[in-house]
């Protein structure tokens, strides 16, 4: 793979594009708790990528092709370190932040704008200069933004500053020099080995990209791939006659990615035709060949399993779980979803019948849902059934079909929908409009891999099934320190086939406005929008069509407690979800989905004007209850809240420790009243997050000396007025 051959590869993939679409913002997100360094970690990526920062002409040689996602990662983390630090004023400690992460990548642009950014702060403009040219040399490209940027508003009168930004606009983006050297892989008796001389990395978006060039298939060395498939009950036997007819495309080309080190491979010698994906011992020693799979592309289609999942301390969870729980993984899923892949997982624990380990489970712990990867309902090897299911449907596919369904980045969007379509549970039509067919961890039982490949084979290219993409255009915003207690965000991720939401806000409901509009139909049919409730109480929610077509609609979602999902009533869950479906006239889509998880640490009382009340959080490490620690901070403390006569928020009582105190309406601390009881001064509140020994997320309420001071025009007023006294 040559430097065009890779850039055409990106181009065809469109990976640039799938990024662009991401609302990711690097200063919006700055944090210094755990969660969010990984949404800084993916807003890093794209601006990183899209400066294409490995310069060519970097002094120190470049480490191994393996080692750049951990070196990323490091250095990508002490970037964060460094904007908390400048942020809080500790230049020095910024500084050693910079000099350590240019030591792990030099050849990147980004600690160079940090560092001029100290030297600024420190009025060194000299030494600015020096490391604003830095950037450049690494192959910074952004020269508006550094024209724009505040901290160098002094530097734009030099005529230094002015020629580095003329350098920076007129030169092109660098290429990464390892795709210099980069060649197809060789397949070889069916197994495909990634080396380094075949492997590149596209900083964009983190991820290392393998290209293999398959033999001619006159000239296959092996007479044994000429089988399509081997067994697979009556399922297999159509698939081999389709395919002796001629009209199935057989898995020539199908990748293979065991990511578990071989503890749960599939059944690969019955599929003779599928290509084996070998890792060298380098990649292995560097951590990426085992578990969730979110570092690796394959210019080809593929799919893979990991029968694994994280056991021990608090942070358990299955694969799945991780995904959606550390922000920036659900956008490579994404990635890996329209670039023909799939990726298999069980849901080890995640979703068992029963609550806080009561009954034996934990109910359903999926925060989000999501139609990038299949979960499988089990431990090790209960992923394999899906597996040899949906490399079965694969072969069966028409040969300009599956060919199409690839060019167009449609082939597991295809998968997906023709596995729930054929569920057992699925008995008419109108259940693939329900949660029969859409459930968050998939049990085989329900498996019909005959309806499967049945349905699949009588695709044609003129009956492709459409695509559901949606985005959030607007939302209803919570009131930090006011209905929101802690520094999380309440957006878990925003991906054009799932939005997950955490309702942290006190609100009773939240409202959005979504589109569906970028929906697509691959022959460029008419589609209808369909918006359903899969879970969650339908009175409760209510779904308003923007338009007439109905592809644009305002969710409006009231507070729900834990409810037990459609027809397992011993599976407990804290997700509401609605699915969204185009049809074509001849297909439904597969599903995207919007999920909104409430969180399981509260308990939250509304009055009858849909007010909150009374909030208590639970302690939830000390108290044995199992809440995710990824997902929600501990706070300790209860609140009671206020209104006057015309149901307007006068402010609350807070109890922690035995300790009572009053805040107003702003959510300030009240010091001082008038005689009547009324709040005179009050100092604002922070609400600060640090990790404790367990690595627990604790919030502590930390009261500033801002002052505000309310004044009343009558006696009888209790909402008043107030001013900021610093």
């Amino acid at each position: 793979m040559t430097v065009a051959g890779c850039a055409e590869y990106l181009r065809q993939t469109r990976i640039e594009e799938n990024v662009n679409r991401l609302p990711l913002v690097f200063s919006s997100m700055v944090n210094s708790c755990w969660v969010s360094f990984w949404w800084i970690l993916v807003a890093l990526a794209v601006v990183i990528g899209s400066h294409d920062t490995w310069g060519q002409d970097a002094v120190n040689p470049p480490p191994s092709v393996f080692e750049l996602p951990k070196r990323h990662l490091a250095y990508q983390k002490l970037l964060v370190q460094s904007e908390n630090a400048i942020r809080a004023g500790d230049l020095k400690g910024c500084e050693g932040f910079c000099e350590r992460a240019i030591a792990i990548l030099p050849q990147d642009p980004m600690a160079y704008i940090q560092l001029a950014r100290v030297n600024v702060r420190r009025g060194h403009n000299s030494n600015a200069i020096d490391n604003l040219r830095s950037a450049g040399d690494a192959g910074y490209r952004e020269a508006a933004l550094l024209v724009g940027h505040q901290d160098f508003a002094g530097l734009k009168s030099m005529p230094e500053f002015q020629s580095i930004v003329r350098r920076i606009a007129s030169n092109q983006p660098k290429q990464f020099p390892y795709q210099e050297d980069v060649k197809d892989g060789v397949v070889e008796d069916g197994v495909a080995t990634v080396l380094m001389e075949n492997t590149g990395y596209v900083s964009s978006i983190q991820t290392l990209v393998a290209k293999f060039a398959l033999p001619d298939e006159v000239r296959e060395k092996d007479p044994r791939r000429s089988a399509i498939v081997r067994g697979q009950g009556k399922a297999g036997e159509l698939v081999r006659q389709w395919f002796l007819e001629g009209t199935a495309s057989g898995n020539r080309g199908d990748f293979y990615d065991n990511h578990d080190h071989d503890h749960s491979n599939m059944d690969y010698a019955s599929f003779p035709q599928l290509t084996r994906i070998e890792y060298v011992k380098e990649a292995k020693n560097a951590g990426l060949t085992n578990g969730l799979q979110t570092q690796w592309l394959f210019a080809h289609r593929t799919i893979g399993n990991s029968s694994t999942a994280l056991t021990g301390g608090p942070f358990w969870r299955s694969q799945p779980r991780a995904a959606y729980t550390q922000a920036g993984l659900a956008t490579r899923l994404y990635l890996q979803y329209v670039n023909n892949h799939l990726y298999f997982y069980p849901e080890h624990r995640d979703h068992d019948s029963g609550l806080n380990g009561v009954g034996g489970g934990y109910g359903d712990l999926y925060p989000a849902n999501t139609p990038y990867l299949i979960t499988s309902q089990g431990s090790s090897g209960s992923d394999r059934p899906f597996i040899h299911a949906v490399v079965l449907t694969m072969a069966a596919l028409r040969p300009e079909v599956k060919e199409e369904l690839t060019r167009k980045h449609a082939l597991m969007p295809t998968m997906q929908m023709l596995l729930r379509v054929s569920s057992k549970r699925v008995v008419e039509e109108n259940d693939y409009l329900t949660a029969k067919a859409h459930p968050s961890v998939f049990d085989s039982k329900h498996l019909d891999v005959e309806r499967m490949v049945t349905l699949a084979h009588q695709l044609t290219v003129d009956t492709l099934p459409p695509l559901a993409r949606i985005r959030v255009l607007h939302e209803d915003d919570s009131k930090p320190g006011i209905s929101h207690f802690d520094s999380l965000s309440e957006k878990l991720f925003d991906t054009p086939c799932s939005v997950a939401r955490v309702a942290r806000s006190l609100d009773y409901r939240r409202r959005m406005i979504l589109s569906a509009e970028k929906s697509e139909d691959l022959n460029s049919r008419e589609l209808t929008w369909h918006w359903v409730v899969l879970r969650g109480d339908p009175r409760k929610i209510e779904i308003t069509p923007l338009n007439e077509s109905k592809s644009k609609v305002e969710l409006s979602v009231a507070h729900h407690e834990p409810f037990a999902i459609p027809d397992s009533p011993g599976m407990i869950t804290n997700r509401v979800e609605i699915g969204v479906f185009v049809h074509n006239g001849e297909h439904y889509s597969a599903p995207a989905f919007v999920s909104v998880y409430y969180p399981t640490s509260e308990n939250r009382l509304y009055n009858e004007q849909n007010q909150i009340h009374s909030v208590c959080y639970r302690d939830y490490p000390k108290e044995k209850y199992y809440a995710d620690p990824l997902l929600e901070s501990v706070k300790n403390w209860q609140d009671q809240f206020q209104y006057d006569e015309s149901q307007r928020l006068l402010g609350w009582t807070r109890l922690s420790n035995g300790k009572r105190q009053s805040f107003t309406a702003q959510g300030a601390l009240v010091t001082q009243r008038d005689d009547q009881g009324r709040p005179l001064e009050a100092k604002v509140v922070n609400y600060v997050t640090q990790h404790d020994k367990s690595n627990y997320l604790i919030v502590n309420p930390v009261t500033t000396e801002t002052v505000l001071r309310y004044a009343y025009p009558s006696q009888s007023n209790r909402q008043g007025t107030y001013e900021v006294v610093k």
